[in-house]
C-alpha cells in the first residue's frame, strides 16, 4: 500500500528530473552551436565586381534565345510581323528573313547545328504562311529533307528565303534556302511538306466556338475531335488566291515522297 500511495509523487519527481535533463541538453547544444558560429564569423556575402557583371551580361546577350519560352515568343513575333507586312501577290512569291548565327546555334564543330536549321525553318515557315494570308488554318509539318552544302560559322549573317515548291492533294511543299549575306552562296537547302489543319469557317465567331468546344472537351476528359485536313488548293482559295490548280507537284516534292517510302508504314497500314 505504501508503494501505491507514493507512486504519484515518484512519477512527478522522476518526470520533472527527466524534463530538466532534456532542457539542460538542449541548452548545451544551443550554446555549442552559437560558439561555433562565433568562431566561423559572420556569413559571407557574394559581391560581384564590374568585370563579373559584364561577363554575366555578355552570357545573357549570347544565350538569351535559349531561355524558356523565348522560342514561343519569337515564333509569335514572326507570325505577327508576317501579318503586318504586305500580303504576297502570288503564291509563287518568296519571303526572306535576315538572321545571324549566334553561339547557342552552334554545335561542338564550331558551326551552326542541325537543330538550329530546323528551328529557323519553323520561323520562316510560319512567317511565309502569315504573308500568304493563312490566318484561319495551321500548317502541320510532315517531314523535312535538308542538304548541308557549307557550314555557317558563328556570328555570320545570312538570309533565309522561303518559297512554295508545289503541292498535291494533301501536302504543300516549301523550299528553304540558307544564303550567305556576304557571298550570296547557298549554304544549305531544305524541302519540307506541310498539311493544312483547319476549317472552312470564315467568321471569327465560328472559330471561337470551335476553340471553346475543344477546351471544354480537354478539361472534361472527353478529349477533342480530330482536326480536319484541308487540301492545299482549298487553303489557297480560302486565302484569296484564284486560279489555283488542284495539284502542282514539283520534281523535288515527288523525290521527297519517293524517299519517304523507304521508311515503311504504320501498323495500321497508313503512310
Amino acid at each position: 500500500r505504501s508503494f501505491f500511495r507514493h507512486l504519484p509523487l515518484f512519477c512527478f519527481f522522476s518526470g520533472k528530473t527527466f524534463g530538466n535533463k532534456r532542457a539542460k541538453a538542449a541548452t548545451e547544444k544551443l550554446r555549442v552551436s552559437r560558439s561555433r558560429h562565433k568562431e566561423m564569423g559572420p556569413p559571407h556575402t557574394v559581391n560581384l565586381c564590374g568585370a563579373q557583371w559584364a561577363a554575366v551580361a555578355v552570357l545573357l546577350a549570347m544565350y538569351w534565345r535559349s531561355l524558356p519560352l523565348v522560342y514561343h515568343f519569337r515564333m509569335l513575333w514572326y507570325i505577327l510581323s508576317g501579318l503586318l507586312c504586305p500580303r504576297l501577290t502570288s503564291v509563287w512569291d518568296s519571303t526572306t528573313l535576315h538572321l545571324r548565327v549566334w553561339p547557342d546555334d552552334c554545335d561542338w564543330n564550331g558551326h551552326m547545328g542541325n537543330s538550329a536549321y530546323n528551328r529557323t525553318c519553323d520561323y520562316a515557315r510560319y512567317h511565309h504562311m502569315a504573308r500568304l494570308g493563312f490566318s484561319r488554318v495551321a500548317g502541320a509539318n510532315g517531314g523535312v529533307f535538308m542538304r548541308f552544302k557549307r557550314g555557317l560559322t558563328p556570328l555570320q549573317s545570312y538570309r533565309l528565303e522561303t518559297v512554295i515548291h508545289g503541292w498535291d492533294q494533301k501536302w504543300l511543299f516549301l523550299e528553304h534556302r540558307f544564303i550567305c549575306a556576304s557571298t550570296g552562296r547557298v549554304q544549305a537547302a531544305a524541302i519540307c511538306k506541310i498539311a493544312f489543319v483547319g476549317s472552312a469557317t470564315t467568321s471569327c465567331e465560328g472559330v471561337l466556338q470551335k476553340a471553346w468546344a475543344a477546351i471544354r472537351g480537354f478539361f472534361s476528359g472527353g478529349g477533342s475531335s480530330r482536326p480536319s485536313l484541308m487540301t492545299p488548293a482549298s487553303a489557297l482559295l480560302m486565302a484569296g488566291y484564284i486560279d489555283v490548280p488542284g495539284c502542282a507537284v514539283s520534281e523535288a516534292g515527288k523525290a521527297l515522297l519517293i524517299a519517304e517510302q523507304h521508311f515503311g508504314k504504320d501498323k495500321d497500314g497508313s503512310a
